[in-house]
């Protein structure tokens, strides 16, 4: 049986919360039935190895989200909300960073520029920001995760950078990611309470939007897939395994 988000324990608008988390759930299984066990080289990828480049780095991310994704599906129903977030945080940058991906994709390909569709699909194949691989291949230095959130809200006009603060002040070791998410103080008599649950229906909201971002990579998803094969078309024609078109 398929796992789905607990929200038993959570106060909510069962019309508003529940259905976007089923629809989250709806998500997650598909992407999850997307994943391949491998990619021969074969079809159009004999024709394009730019399309088999492209190809095994859209597996690669896309087993990253799944598994970030039914993660944080995982710790919120074991209710660590703390480790729910860490992982909502990291799906958030993995979605912006494919995101970013395929629209400047999308651009080389319009343009047929085969050197700039290599060049990126390296650099986000091995991006790295370790500084002696850089010096090494300057090529592969990663762009800041934070100028990619930016540009993923500026796309769809959506506040998903403050919806992302807000889940790094809750990740980071602030005043917001333990005192207030898991201390009462009675300023009656001083006492300090405790529980891993305090707010439990705002955190919930806290994961709901950056959370839903999941249909924005599925629909990537789809758009690369199309665009894989006109890579492959493009590339044998400009550039034909063998001179043969």
């Amino acid at each position: 049986m398929t796992e789905s988000f607990d929200l038993s324990f959570v106060e909510h608008d069962q019309a508003r919360r529940a259905d976007d988390f089923r629809k989250i759930n709806a998500i997650i299984e598909r992407l999850a039935a997307r994943r391949k066990r491998s990619i021969e080289v074969q079809g159009p990828f004999l024709r394009s190895k730019l399309a088999w480049k492209v190809a095994s780095y859209q597996q690669a991310v896309l087993y990253r989200v799944v598994m970030l994704a039914r993660g944080a599906r995982l710790t919120w129903n074991a209710q660590n909300i703390l480790a729910c977030f860490l992982l909502v945080r990291a799906l958030v940058e993995t979605i912006a960073v494919f995101d970013d991906f395929e629209r400047q994709l999308l651009s080389a390909l319009d343009r047929e520029d085969l050197t700039a569709l290599d060049q990126l699909v390296m650099n986000r194949t091995f991006a790295t920001r370790d500084g002696e691989l850089v010096r090494d291949f300057p090529d592969v230095l990663a762009v800041n995760v934070l100028t990619l959130v930016d540009r993923l809200q500026a796309r769809y006009d959506l506040p998903i950078r403050d919806n992302y603060d807000s889940l790094s002040e809750r990740c980071h070791p602030n005043s917001t990611g333990h005192h207030q998410m898991f201390s009462t103080t009675d300023t009656n008599d001083g006492t300090v309470r405790f529980s891993e649950l305090k707010s439990v229906a705002t955190n919930l909201d806290t994961i709901r939007a950056p959370f839903g971002l999941i249909g924005l990579f599925e629909r990537s998803m789809d758009i690369l897939e199309i665009a894989i094969m006109r890579i492959a078309e493009v590339q044998h024609r400009l550039n034909p395994v063998n001179g043969e078109s």
